[in-house]
């Protein structure tokens, strides 16, 4: 509302000056266009005194009551009614202060202010047919006033009307003086609604107004594109450098062309003009390399790099553009020689950076490790390298050494997130889960705006079977982060263990809307579906993934297991089960998917071999040592059936059903 009140609280004589004529006195004469200055009745005045003072003091609604007293003395007073509405404005009264503000156009069509005013609520309140009669009247009252010109313009360009815009702003061209600025700026009105034709007529204009105006042929060539005339513009500009040779930008806005086009000569030529006359530039020796290499002359690029590693040699970007030559050409050591040779010369982050991850693509980790604590003992006020010098530890296998020196950080940095999440990181590694968990919430305290550190704290939750917890964790998470994938599909997969599917539907869908061809979430999802006894939705995308990925064994085998719990297509679900066990042959999930079949099948020998051995690897399954005491009752081995029951049901004492197969034996 501030911004519609250009004058807060206006000086006491100025209030006092603008006051029109009191309805008592006769009406002096004035010049036309003049505005009419009258004797001011004395009663009217002390309100006007009393209200500008209160404005002053910032009390709208006392200000309020004496400039409405003052009317009751001078109703004809526009200055007055402009106080009165500006007050109602205050106030948050906007209808009460367009009548207002109404009624002091009304009695003078002169004030400007109130005139400005009522365009800006109009505009508010969207009744753009009011904003266009303000506008316009304050044109015919300032017509040397672009700002008016510009939004009266913008209007009705924006109500479809631009040929109409464009012959009020000629017009009024005639009676006002403008110059290339304001010819530009008008410009800017038109093309930003689209209307191109009409920004290209001011644009010319301002061209002829002031040829030395780089800016206008910039516009214009931008016009050029914005209208898909790719050709149009690049003339202009040929054209421009050509008679305007300290035309800079004009050059860079057609090298933009040419590289656009992909003609990598011509801007490699307009680029040598440019470092021709100011060879002290290094982004545009950059620049000048890196086109010749995207043009293929990898060679000259090299020589080009390497002469500015000489000119320049206290700057990184030659010795890292150069390297990336070596790169692209397969050349990762001469890559790292040039590298450590700009370090030699003056040491930098970013070399260092750089120098680091080619050393540990190289597999060079212990080298790599001497430079980063090169790079700390040389500034250890920065917390990126020593989480770096942490990683390139526990790369190397010393969890101690990397445990000590992320310590070391958080208590260097104890306001610093980014190493409590190192240091949860590394913990959770270690499966020291509750430790993880304290990092990583102090991390997740500092910094809530990393879903990481979230999805991290659910992972660590699940790890030791707080469920529950993780629940809690990941859902937030998954609210926060509408657009991370990973924390709904963790958090399904949660639900899933908490014997939730219905739910875990809901949280894997909106991970596979975002990510559609995950495949650990279609499989999630897949298993919610089987849980529900949705099977055609959970073919389907089984099916999927085996299409994806004809290969996948945990797909292979979860939907065999899901065909054998129906006792369909046992054969089929026999070889994906045999396919899946060639991948992971001591997988005990696998195995056991294996002898469910044989047993649904009717071969109780050859499934007790795989649900033996798939006890021994999963000593905590109650689902294995459930088909285990199955396959021992189909072979006649009830004391040994009961046996394998009986840990089913220690494992999962929700299982009610075993007892009825313990106590029947």
């Amino acid at each position: 509302m501030k911004n519609l009140l250009r004058a807060a609280s206006l000086p006491l004589l100025v209030i006092v000056l603008g006051i029109s004529g009191c309805a008592r006195h006769p009406r002096y004469a004035a010049e036309p266009g003049v505005r009419v200055r009258r004797p001011v009745h004395a009663v009217a005045l002390h309100h006007v005194f009393r209200g500008a003072l209160f404005e002053t003091m910032g009390d709208p609604a006392s200000a309020l009551i004496e400039y409405q007293e003052a009317l009751l003395y001078d109703s004809t007073s526009s200055s007055i009614y402009q106080a009165v509405g500006e007050n109602y404005l205050r106030l948050g009264k906007v209808a009460s202060a367009i009548r207002m503000l109404e009624r002091a156009v009304e009695l003078d069509t002169g004030n400007t202010e109130a005139l400005r005013l009522l365009s800006d609520l109009y505009q508010r309140s969207r009744d753009y047919d009011r904003v266009e009669w303000a506008l316009r009247l304050l044109l015919r009252r300032e017509p040397d006033d672009p700002d008016v010109l510009r939004n009266l313009a913008g209007l009705l360009v924006a109500r479809g009307r631009a040929a109409e815009a464009l012959e009020i702003v000629e017009t009024a061209a005639k009676r006002a003086t403008f110059g290339a600025e304001d010819w530009l700026s008008l410009a800017e009105v038109f093309s930003r609604q689209g209307a191109i034709d009409q920004a290209r007529v001011l644009l010319e204009r301002a061209i002829r107004e002031e040829p030395s105006n780089e800016e206008a042929y910039l516009e214009l060539a931008d016009v050029y594109l914005e209208a898909g005339d790719t050709s149009a513009a690049k003339i202009l500009l040929e054209r421009t450098a050509s008679t305007h040779p300290d035309f800079h930008q004009v050059r860079r806005r057609l090298h933009d062309i040419h590289v656009m086009q992909g003609d990598w000569a011509a801007a490699i030529r307009l680029l040598e003009q440019e470092v021709a006359e100011d060879s002290s530039d290094l982004g545009l020796w950059l620049q000048l390399g890196r086109l010749l290499v995207q043009k293929g002359d990898t060679a000259r690029a090299e020589s080009l790099f390497a002469e500015l590693t000489d000119r320049f040699p206290g700057d990184p970007a030659p010795y890292i553009s150069l390297a990336a030559v070596h790169v692209a050409r397969g050349d990762t050591e001469a890559a790292i020689e040039v590298l450590r040779r700009g370090l030699g010369r003056s040491w930098s982050d970013e070399l260092a950076d750089r120098t680091r991850d080619l050393l540990v693509r190289r597999g060079r980790t212990e080298e790599a490790l001497k430079l980063v604590q090169e790079w700390v003992r040389r500034d250890s006020s920065r917390v990126p390298p020593r989480l770096q010098l942490a990683d390139l530890y526990l790369t190397l296998g010393d969890t101690v050494a990397a445990e000590k020196e992320l310590e070391s950080v958080v208590s260097a940095f104890p306001e610093d997130w980014r190493g409590y999440f190192a240091l949860g990181r590394l913990l959770y590694l270690r499966r020291a889960w509750k430790d993880a968990l304290a990092s990583l919430g102090r991390a997740r305290q500092l910094e809530d705006g990393f879903p990481g550190t979230w999805v991290l704290m659910g992972l660590a939750y699940l790890r030791q079977d707080s469920l529950e917890q993780a629940v809690a964790v990941l859902r937030e998470a998954a609210v926060r982060f509408p657009q991370d994938a990973q924390a709904p599909f963790l958090l399904g997969s949660a639900l899933m263990r908490l014997r939730r599917p219905q739910e875990a539907v809901e949280w894997f869908e909106k991970s596979r809307a975002l990510d559609p061809e995950d495949l650990d979430v279609l499989l999630g999802l897949a298993a919610a579906y089987d849980e529900l006894e949705w099977y055609d939705r959970s073919d389907s995308l089984y099916r999927k993934v085996l299409q994806l990925d004809p290969n996948h064994p945990t797909a292979l085998n979860n939907y065999a297991y899901s065909l054998s719990l129906r006792g369909e297509r046992l054969q089929e679900a026999f070889e994906m089960a045999e396919k899946a066990l060639r991948a992971e042959p001591e997988n005990g999930a696998f195995l056991d998917t294996m002898g469910w079949i044989l047993y649904k099948m009717g071969r109780y020998e050859e499934a007790l071999t795989y649900i033996q051995r798939a006890s021994e690897l999963r000593t905590d399954s109650a689902d294995v040592f459930e088909h285990l005491g199955d396959v021992l009752e189909k072979l006649g081995r009830l004391d040994q059936a009961r046996e394998a029951w009986e840990k089913a049901l220690r494992l999962d004492s929700s299982r009610g059903h075993l007892s009825q197969k313990i106590g029947g034996r």
